[in-house]
């Protein structure tokens, strides 16, 4: 079966694919592939969830049963004694009369709850969706099975992003004013969000932009998580920074209907059970480009009406428009004038600072670029964090007089990104401190020397290999400072950084492309580099190139399996691809999800 539409996490992330998906009141499937390949498929029906199937089967309906206390351990072993072909452990129950009907549509209901949430994790990866049939929630099941997305939304962004990832996707809301369409608090809460919220309070009150949300309360990730499960969810009225029309009109446009139902918790013990991976830590901020999603219907007035968390769920679902795709200058809320453009001088200063941060980005720790202390608390981090992001945002500078200065401004981004990573962690922050401490010791005391940037390099290589990165970079930026004029250190401490698990990978590959590419001119029989090169294209989706550097890296060194097992996997690959779908604005992207 062909997919009707496919694409990247990049640009679509999981929680708008299933709004938009239930906006559409979708029967079928989709398939997420992460990081790994490993595939798991999300069934829904009408819009709502009502399967998830995962490669690792941590969710077992046996082991959540017991959990939840529904049945005992020894009633679930004796129902899994009976199981035959086509048999299900949910309908031998049933006939046991060990469980009823409503109890076990609970459990399944938190399973998919669970299941589901655990993709929130995957930042780098792929879905297709699949207009099929399937058995799940049929006919009167659909009642009981249903799960809400909206209800998801909230519990899974805050559970797997951190704030970087956040930030970055709500790069989508720059340039934009919004508030809180009217809701009831009902459906707040039904998302997961208490409905006396700060920022649910501030949002209903006032039209804000991301500007301004720092100043709502002094923790900025829960602020964020919040503005950003809204927005995902369709509930945030949006237009355009400075413009009233929008504000007027939506002020003029009356009461509307929208009904919003949600569903209840899924069993009295559990409710919106949401933990994360035990496999997992914080993720990798990986994904979306800073780039805008799909252009989208222009901004205008929204219908909307007090929704209560009891509706039924054949009403329409509230439509906040997107915004739109070119960024424009972010302003004040409507009770401050909108700020004049950037003046020749102000351009000039901003140009000269990235200017001078760019040069001097190598030799900064990430307490310089943040300009916190050692001691600096986390909210001091994350604060510290959203203004120099806010600072050397590359899309700020897209479409004026500073465009120029947008790859420097990416490389900026990325250290920041980098070192808000390791710095809001309690553990790799103290990972780092050490390192940074053994690593710099030396050249504290002492002219940096070669002998000494050889022993840093063999120490980063010893920490590469054993996956400790943060430890790796440390010594790999003491073992530059010692022998700036050895290549190899180079690029050894560009790979670290790309690949991290922590990384922001799509905002470092250019830059380590870059580095790569400049090391090999110097060092043309270097077989490791030409493999991480390879890396960085296929992360890309560049096979062809990726496969240029996998052969130049086998050709020199030819016990680098690695690189030829890379090769072979591109030409299956080539082999076996299908013709790609079309992604034209009039192609199958536009005609899937218009709306």
């Amino acid at each position: 079966m062909s997919p009707v539409i496919r694409g990247s996490l990049k640009e679509r992330p999981l929680p708008r694919l299933l709004q938009q998906l239930y906006r559409k009141k979708f029967t079928g499937h989709f398939v997420i592939s992460d990081q790994t390949q490993d595939e798991s498929e999300v069934y829904l029906r009408e819009g709502a969830l009502v399967h998830v199937r995962r490669p690792v089967d941590t969710d077992r309906l046996d082991n959540l049963l017991v959990e939840f206390g529904v049945v005992p351990a020894e009633i679930v072993a004796q129902a899994a004694a009976r199981l035959g072909e086509g048999r299900r452990l949910g309908d031998v129950l049933e006939r046991m009369g060990a469980l009823d009907k409503q109890k076990l549509a609970q459990v399944l209901k938190a399973q998919v709850v669970r299941k589901l949430s655990r993709l929130f994790f995957v930042t780098e990866g792929t879905y297709a969706v699949y207009d099929s049939s399937h058995i799940y929630g049929e006919g009167a099941d659909l009642s009981l099975m249903r799960v809400d997305p909206r209800s998801v939304i909230y519990s899974g962004i805050r559970s797997a992003y951190n704030l970087p990832r956040v930030t970055r996707e709500l790069a989508y809301l720059l340039g934009q004013r919004f508030r809180l369409a009217e809701i009831s608090p009902g459906f707040v809460a039904a998302m997961g969000i208490a409905a006396e919220d700060t920022t649910i309070a501030a949002l209903r009150e006032n039209w804000m932009t991301l500007d301004d949300v720092d100043s709502i309360t002094s923790r900025p990730f829960e602020v964020r998580v919040t503005i950003l499960a809204l927005y995902y969810s369709d509930v945030l009225v949006c237009g355009p920074a400075g413009s009233s029309a929008v504000e007027t009109a939506i002020s003029a446009t009356g009461s509307g209907r929208v009904q919003v139902p949600m569903p209840a918790p899924p069993v009295p013990a559990v409710s919106r059970p949401t933990p994360a991976p035990p496999t997992l830590s914080r993720p990798t901020p990986a994904p979306p480009t800073l780039s805008r999603p799909m252009p989208a219907p222009p901004a205008s007035a929204v219908r909307v009406e007090r929704a209560s968390a009891s509706l039924d769920s054949s009403s329409p679902v509230p439509r906040a428009p997107y915004p739109p795709a070119a960024p424009q200058t972010a302003a004040s809320p409507a009770a401050r004038p909108p700020r004049s453009g950037p003046t020749a001088a102000a351009d000039e200063a901003t140009r000269a600072t990235i200017l001078d941060m760019d040069k001097k980005l190598g030799k900064l720790t990430h307490f310089e670029l943040l300009g916190v202390n050692q001691n600096a608390s986390s909210d001091e981090v994350s604060t510290a964090f959203l203004r120099a992001a806010r600072q050397f945002h590359p899309d700020r500078l897209a479409g004026g007089r500073l465009q120029d200065l947008q790859p420097a401004a990416e490389r900026i981004l990325a250290r920041i990104n980098e070192a808000a990573m390791v710095l809001g962690n309690p553990a790799r922050r103290s990972e780092y401190v050490t390192s940074m401490a053994m690593g710099f010791k030396n050249s504290q005391t002492s002219l940096p020397t070669v002998l000494e940037g050889e022993n840093q390099f063999i120490q980063g290589e010893a920490h590469l290999k054993k996956g400790e990165y943060a430890k790796a970079i440390a010594f790999f930026t003491a073992a530059v400072q010692g022998n700036p004029s050895e290549p190899q250190y180079r690029a050894y401490l560009a790979w670290s950084r790309f690949e991290d698990p922590m990384a922001r990978k799509d905002s470092l590959a250019t830059e380590t492309l870059h580095t790569l590419e400049t090391v090999l001119k110097d060092r043309p029989k270097f077989a490791r580099g030409y493999y991480w090169l390879g890396l960085v294209w296929k992360f890309l989706n560049e096979s062809d190139r990726a496969a240029q550097a996998f052969r130049m890296a086998s050709a020199i060194d030819t016990s680098l399996i690695d690189a030829s097992r890379e090769l072979r996997l591109i030409e299956m690959r080539k082999q076996k691809a299908p013709a790609k779908p079309d992604s034209s604005p009039g192609g199958g992207w536009g005609k899937f999800f218009k709306r």
